[in-house]
């Protein structure tokens, strides 16, 4: 009679086993990937003054990506192209104002 229950026993076991087997493998993958990834979002991290001034259309793009090659591993030059790229160049801004359009004036 003990020896008909021991197979039944090691199956609940053996499927555990299994179970857990492919949750560590499913693990592991999702860990590489993420090891895999975290380079990419260093990078973009990195470079978001240059993105940000690609996005917007920034006037001094180069400049902003010479000095983020240069100086954007520092903490305080990296927040400072980061406050010039969001900044609107003047020019822009007079570019901007010139095209709106003048209110026709009635002289009565």
């Amino acid at each position: 009679c003990l020896e008909h229950q021991r197979p039944r026993l090691r199956e609940p076991l053996a499927e555990r086993d299994r179970v857990l087997r492919g949750m560590a493998r499913s693990a592991n993958y999702s860990g590489t990937v993420m090891i895999e990834l975290f380079p990419f979002f260093l990078l973009t991290l990195y470079l978001a003054p240059f993105l940000m001034a690609a996005a917007r259309g920034h006037d001094g793009i180069g400049a902003i990506l010479v000095a983020n090659l240069l100086i954007g591993w520092t903490g305080i030059g990296w927040i400072a192209l980061l406050a010039w790229s969001a900044w609107t160049p003047q020019s822009r801004a007079a570019a901007v104002g010139r095209a709106r359009p003048q209110r026709a004036s009635s002289n009565r």
